[in-house]
């Protein structure tokens, strides 16, 4: 790993290896894709960050970041990274009061939202004397634009009228141990808490989790639905990191209640779910299975059974199960389950945040889609351990990723290194 082996390298040489290739996605208002190449990409992020540095932006300073996962965001993201600054993401869900709290902790001069409900909480910090910022930015077109807020469109311009040579100048002094990222904790216990995440942690723990599932690098195109808030950690790894080490494709999802329609267009090779997702898409298909007649509901409970009996012999022997009655299962039932959920095409499934049933696991395997857990906090860059690709044991959550070493201390504390 070099010392300019960073995120934002990672993705200026996926733009120069494939630049014509597609990169991000999001839905447009009229229900098209609009899509950024590997090119436009890097130009959009290079543009912002230009932009940013002709707004006064000082290498290590922070920048507040609040909305849904969209291509606005990540381009927001990397383009502050590009500017050798560090982004502060603030959950969407964040009253006025919780995000001024970020801002002025991290010392934010710009904040960016990504509509003008999400800018609304910043003004209103702004009014009640709770936080102080130079300039806001809507990655829409604002309502009402003026001294203080501009569009995302409006700075990206502002970039492309700047010179290169600051910017590249910046890049080539940014190195793996900066601070690339702020994630905050929830703040259940008290006022959140920042987590310094530099690029070495988020490249590390990028290349040691693919290493687990070595087939997203080389036989299976990458390709996810993003739709979990990019403050979080988990969906960072999957969204932006992983992303920048297979050169895959992200399809953007800002509306959670759109995510089905998202999965059953796109067809992902990779989701990841927190066990809430996993359990409401077990709900509503138990449901469709109670509701069956004879002999569809036969049918159906033979197939899982023998699908789930299949996986367990291979979990246990460590060898391919396939007899003629799996071959058979999965073609009259379990297909058929697969694609109507979108998850036709998937080859990892995975879940963390949180402990997941037994029996939400066993449910998913009965339909040919094994979860994978992983777990880890935002402060260890997000993972320890990671189940092996294929054939995990449910129950566990795997072992120490490469390069972590773990301990249980005589109290029962999880004790991590690396």
């Amino acid at each position: 790993m070099g010392r300019r082996d960073t995120l934002v390298h990672r993705l200026a040489d996926w733009a120069e290896r494939k630049p014509g290739a597609p990169a991000i996605h999001e839905r447009s208002e009229d229900g098209t894709w609009r899509t950024y190449s590997w090119a436009e990409y890097w130009q959009a992020v290079r543009d912002t960050a230009k932009g940013l540095i002709a707004l006064g932006h000082q290498v290590g300073d922070c920048v507040a970041l609040v909305g849904g996962s969209r291509c606005g965001w990540v381009i927001s993201q990397f383009g502050i990274m590009a500017a050798r600054g560090v982004p502060a993401p603030i959950y969407p869900n964040s009253t006025a009061d919780q995000a001024a709290y970020i801002v002025q902790h991290s010392r934010c001069k710009i904040a960016i939202a990504d509509t003008d409900e999400q800018l609304a909480k910043y003004l209103k910090g702004i009014e009640r004397e709770l936080m102080s910022v130079k300039q806001l930015i809507v990655m829409d077109e604002p309502d009402t634009p003026n001294d203080v807020v501009m569009s995302l469109a409006a700075l990206q311009k502002l970039g492309r009228q700047q010179s290169d040579d600051d910017l590249d100048q910046r890049l080539e002094d940014l190195t793996i141990n900066e601070t690339a990222l702020l994630i905050y904790t929830s703040g259940t216990t008290g006022t959140p808490k920042a987590v310094q995440l530099s690029n070495h942690n988020m490249v590390s723990i990028s290349d040691a989790l693919l290493a687990c599932f070595p087939r997203l690098r080389s036989q299976v195109p990458f390709r996810i639905v993003s739709y979990l808030p990019l403050c979080h950690v988990a969906e960072q790894i999957a969204t932006n990191f992983a992303q920048l080490d297979t050169g895959g494709q992200v399809f953007f999802c800002a509306d959670m209640t759109q995510v089905k329609d998202h999965l059953t267009e796109v067809r992902p090779t990779v989701f990841l779910g927190v066990p809430r997702v996993w359990e409401k898409f077990q709900a509503v298909l138990s449901g469709r299975f109670a509701e069956a007649k004879p002999p569809k509901s036969w049918l159906a409970r033979w197939a899982r059974q023998t699908e789930l009996r299949c996986f367990e012999e291979e979990v246990r022997t460590g060898k391919p199960c396939m007899p003629w009655s799996r071959k058979l299962a999965r073609k009259l039932v379990i297909s058929t389950v697969k694609g109507a959920l979108g998850l036709d095409q998937l080859a990892l499934a995975v879940t963390g945040a949180a402990p997941i049933s037994r029996g939400t696991l066993d449910f998913f395997a009965s339909l040919g889609i094994v979860i994978h857990e992983v777990y880890g906090q935002s402060e260890t860059s997000g993972i320890l351990t990671s189940a092996r690709h294929g054939r995990p044991r449910f129950g566990s959550v795997g072992k120490a990723l490469d390069g972590v070493q773990l301990k249980i201390a005589e109290d029962g504390e999880i004790l991590a290194k690396g």
